[in-house]
C-alpha cells in the first residue's frame, strides 16, 4: 500500500477508515492508485455506504406521505387558487 506517495494524511485515512469522513472523488483516483483498483469501484462502494446509513433511518423520513394527505392537498389547492386569482386580478 502506497498511500505516502498519493499524499493522503494518516489522520484522513483514519477518519475514512473509522467512518468519520467520506471518499471524495478525488479521494477514489488516489485509493485507485494506490491498491491498483479502479476509481469507479470505490465511489461504488461509497454511494452503497451513503444509501446504507439512509436506509437506517427510513422510518424517520415519513414526510412525503404527508405531501399526499387530504390535509396538504386541500392547502396546495387553496395555495393554487389564490395565486390564479392574484393573476387575474393584476392582468386586468
Amino acid at each position: 500500500m502506497q498511500l505516502r506517495h498519493t499524499g493522503v494524511s494518516r489522520k484522513t485515512l483514519s477518519s475514512i477508515i473509522n467512518g468519520k469522513a467520506g471518499i471524495s472523488p478525488e479521494m477514489t483516483v488516489r485509493l485507485s492508485i494506490a491498491f491498483n483498483t479502479s476509481s469507479e469501484s470505490w465511489m461504488n462502494q461509497q454511494s452503497q455506504y451513503d444509501l446504507w446509513q439512509v436506509e437506517q433511518h427510513r422510518d424517520e423520513l415519513r414526510f412525503l406521505n404527508y405531501w399526499w394527505s387530504d390535509v396538504c392537498l386541500a392547502r396546495l389547492i387553496a395555495l393554487c387558487v389564490f395565486i390564479i386569482e392574484l393573476f387575474c386580478l393584476f392582468s386586468i
